[in-house]
């Protein structure tokens, strides 16, 4: 599902091309997110994909931190993959984020009936 050939310079052409917001997905590195900074880039989305892609990858929030520290206050930062609970996100948004997704852990409750309610098949 994902073209590999897609690169910085049509990263760049597209930016050139597209007056509206652009945000990238799947940022990890500092470098990366210094580049896209200069690429122009709305926001960049922190993310390890939950931990699924690679098993190795470094937590999102570490991310963060190094991401927050090279990029400043320039871009809007947003993160996903390991908020589990309220004090992850307001740690988050203290490091740097501007938001926070929280995916899986609001599906895995829809999922099993939403708030306090249990669901019996008969």
């Amino acid at each position: 599902m994902l073209d590999s050939r897609f690169d910085w310079e049509d990263l760049s052409r597209l930016r050139d091309l597209w007056d509206g917001p652009i945000v990238v997905k799947g940022v990890q590195h500092p470098r990366d997110a210094i580049r896209l900074s200069q690429v122009g880039v709305d926001a960049i989305w922190i993310s390890n994909h939950g931990g699924r892609q690679l098993d190795g990858a470094e937590s999102s929030f570490e991310s963060l931190q190094a991401i927050a520290a090279a990029v400043g206050s320039g871009i809007e930062l947003i993160i996903d993959s390991g908020i589990r609970r309220g004090v992850d996100l307001v740690k988050s948004v203290a490091v740097g984020a501007r938001a926070v997704a929280i995916g899986r852990p609001a599906l895995f409750g829809a999922a099993a009936g939403g708030h306090g309610r249990r669901t019996t098949r008969h």
